[in-house]
């Protein structure tokens, strides 16, 4: 990306008290086949950007997902079970010094 020095990024990284290296967070948006009954509340996350630095989504065959275009425009990510999508978080964003951009997003299939 043309940052110097090639460790600019390391100082994010690091915790100073654990001398952990990063963080790792995984969550698990179950299949929900109840969708097709009626009594059931579907709810979704509202439009946001994610403030990590990379998220890594595996997707299921239910669509959902929605990413906004630099055009103000929302596009479905499509479902493939047997792929994963790599998203750019806020923190990467600024610290490629908006080289790289998040996504603004938003899922509609959440299940209560």
């Amino acid at each position: 990306m043309g940052i110097e020095p090639r460790n600019a990024f390391s100082g994010f990284l690091r915790n100073k008290k654990s001398k952990k290296e990063s963080v790792f967070w995984m969550n698990h948006y179950p299949q929900c086949p109840e969708l097709q009954s009626s009594s059931y509340n579907l709810i979704g996350f509202g439009e946001h950007s994610d403030p990590q630095i990379l998220l890594v989504t595996r997707s299921n065959s239910i669509l959902g997902l929605q990413i906004c275009l630099k055009d103000g425009s929302w596009v479905s990510v499509p479902s493939d079970p047997h792929s994963f999508y790599i998203n750019v978080g806020d923190s990467l964003e600024l610290m490629s010094i908006q080289k790289l951009s998040s996504f603004l997003v938003k899922n509609h299939m959440i299940f209560l």
